[in-house]
């Protein structure tokens, strides 16, 4: 990836196609797990934070 990405969809877009579907799922399987977690990006990578976790 050269051009700075912004959000798990860009950064999944640049994933090798050999790669992406199960990153997908596994992505989609965390939002099904713990559906208020919050994504983003961080060092170019994607990143989950979830806040007030007791």
């Amino acid at each position: 990836m050269n051009t700075k990405v912004t959000t798990i969809d860009e950064y999944l877009d640049g994933v090798d196609p050999a790669f992406r579907d199960e990153l997908q799922r596994i992505r989609e399987l965390v939002t099904a797990l713990v559906p208020d977690v919050e994504e983003s990006i961080s060092y170019g990578k994607p990143k989950r934070s979830k806040f007030n976790c007791r």
